[in-house]
């Protein structure tokens, strides 16, 4: 059985460190300021070329709001929704040995964005919160639900290797890296 390739992340970028392992191939984009940091990764695009399934893991400064309260106000902005489909939790989880809250959103957009002539398109998200210190993390896989379950294994790998460094690595840097666990992205579908 070939093994899969995986490519490691590592940033102290913004202030703000972590690590975490990511599909090769996919491209990442980084952004922030003043102790807030977003890394994007996006990866195929769908059948219809309209939307790119994607991780994005973002950090903020926030001493006042939990993991809990963050994911019922992220759930908040999706209920009650004429857009939303469905949703599931909070369940409690743990990423980096921390405590965590995940929920799962269901929803439509209107794609292509801003077309006269948009197609109805269901979107799958996953999203876990958890907190260090006074950064509240958000990890979040998004997809059409046509790749949903077959990229799911790449938010599930990034969320499970995810770690705070003990030393800060001062810059981002991106090695390709051999993993068993992680898994491309699989679909019949072409994109």
């Amino acid at each position: 059985m070939p093994k899969n390739e995986s490519a490691h992340y590592q940033a102290d970028q913004f202030g703000v460190p972590y690590t975490f392992l990511y599909p090769v191939g996919w491209n990442v984009r980084e952004l922030g300021e003043n102790g807030n940091a977003n890394t994007l990764i996006t990866g195929p695009r769908n059948q219809a070329d309209t939307f790119s399934a994607g991780l994005t893991v973002s950090a903020s400064r926030s001493v006042t709001q939990t993991p809990a309260e963050a994911a019922a106000e992220w759930l908040g902005k999706f209920t009650p929704s004429r857009f939303t489909i469905q949703t599931r939790g909070p369940l409690p989880t743990t990423v980096a040995g921390r405590p965590a809250v995940e929920i799962e959103i269901t929803h439509w957009m209107p794609l292509p964005l801003h077309a006269k002539r948009w197609q109805r398109t269901v979107i799958r998200q996953h999203d876990i919160f958890f907190q260090r210190g006074d950064q509240l993390y958000q990890v979040n896989y998004m997809a059409t639900e046509e790749h949903y379950e077959a990229c799911l294994a790449a938010f599930r790998n990034l969320v499970a290797s995810f770690s705070f460094p003990e030393k800060s690595a001062h810059r981002a840097t991106y090695r390709p890296a051999t993993a068993a666990a992680a898994r491309r992205c699989r679909s019949r579908a072409r994109w």
